[in-house]
C-alpha cells in the first residue's frame, strides 16, 4: 500500500520579511541622525531669543567657569591661544570660530579671548548661546 503525502515546498513569506527590513532600516536611520558631533566642552550657556544654529566647518573655543580655555576639547594656555588658532587658520583660511563661554565667566575674560581670536586672523567669530524657549 502506497501512502501519498502532500508535502508543500517551504516558501518565504515576503510581507513579514519586508516589515523587518524596514524596521532595521528605520532603526539605523534614527540612530545615525541622533548622533551629533560635539567638539566643545559642556558649559552652561546663556539664553538668547534671536539665537540661530549655524555650524559647518568650525572651531569651538570654550571658556569654562574656572577660566580654562579649550579648542575643540583640547586644553590651551591663553598665551598659546593665538599660535594654536593660526595653525587652524593656515589649514582652512575660511574657518569659523564659535566662542562658547560659561555664563558665569567674567566679561573681561570673554573679550580677552575674542581679541586673541581676532589677532590670529580669524574674522568669522560667533558667540554661542542656548536657544531661549518660552514655555
Amino acid at each position: 500500500m502506497k501512502i501519498s503525502l502532500n508535502i508543500k515546498k517551504p516558501r518565504i513569506e515576503l510581507i513579514p520579511l519586508l516589515d523587518m527590513i524596514f524596521l532595521v532600516l528605520v532603526s539605523f536611520v534614527y540612530t545615525f541622525l541622533s548622533m551629533t558631533i560635539q567638539k566643545g566642552i559642556p558649559v552652561r550657556l546663556p539664553f538668547a531669543q534671536s539665537a540661530i544654529e549655524d555650524k559647518k566647518e568650525y572651531l569651538i573655543v570654550t571658556i569654562t567657569e574656572e577660566n580654562i580655555i579649550y579648542i575643540n576639547k583640547n586644553r590651551v594656555v591663553s598665551q598659546d591661544l593665538i599660535t594654536e588658532l593660526k595653525k587652524y587658520k593656515n589649514i582652512n583660511p575660511e574657518i569659523k570660530v564659535f566662542l562658547n563661554a560659561d555664563k558665569n565667566v567674567i566679561y573681561d575674560k570673554v573679550i580677552e579671548i575674542l581679541d586673541s581670536i581676532r589677532q590670529s586672523g580669524i574674522e568669522k567669530v560667533s558667540l554661542e548661546t542656548s536657544i531661549y524657549n518660552e514655555q
